[in-house]
């Protein structure tokens, strides 16, 4: 619900009091300071983000940290290219705007595979090996010359007569 609030008024702010933004661009001189410092702290927190993901990945090194990590270099370079731009049309814009493609790609990727098809994928297995399991046990007792008895036992914590009334 908070995030439904922020996104809401967000969108009135920008839409009806604009004035309250400060100017990112201006046309004919280029970034404001104010851009520029905004995008140099995101870039900076994005580096925080990776140190982290770099312990991650030393201790689990799975292909999903490793693809992740790709994804915020990406977005690194991404910010690094729009505080070069002096048009909507130059190529620190272009290039920006691909290495932010580069990086969404990356990042969609990875929470894919680790929240979607990683638990398929493991239960996948975990049928194969119960099947594997099963077919075990069944050579293992085809391959028994004696006679096997098979014995109910009755479930712990209930009583040895089969015929005393639940109370």
């Amino acid at each position: 619900m908070g995030a439904l609030v922020f996104i809401a008024a967000t969108f009135y702010v920008i839409t009806y009091l604009p004035h309250l933004i400060p100017e990112m661009f201006v046309p004919g001189e280029g970034l404001t300071q104010t851009k520029v410092w905004l995008e140099y702290s995101v870039v900076l927190i994005t580096l925080f983000a990776i140190g982290k993901y770099v312990l991650i990945y030393r201790q689990t090194r799975t292909s999903m940290v490793r693809v992740l990590l790709l994804g915020l270099l990406f977005f690194v370079f991404s910010e690094l290219s729009f505080t070069l731009y002096t048009s909507a049309f130059d190529i620190y814009n272009l290039l920006g705007n691909v290495y932010k493609i580069g990086a969404m790609v990356s990042i969609f990727l990875a929470l894919f595979v680790s929240s979607v098809q990683e638990p398929f994928v493991k239960r996948k297995l975990a049928e194969e090996a119960v099947l594997i399991e099963r077919d075990n046990l069944k050579n293992i007792f085809e391959a028994i010359d004696d006679g096997i008895y098979i014995v109910n036992h009755p479930p712990p914590n209930t009583p040895n007569t089969p015929n005393t009334p639940n109370t």
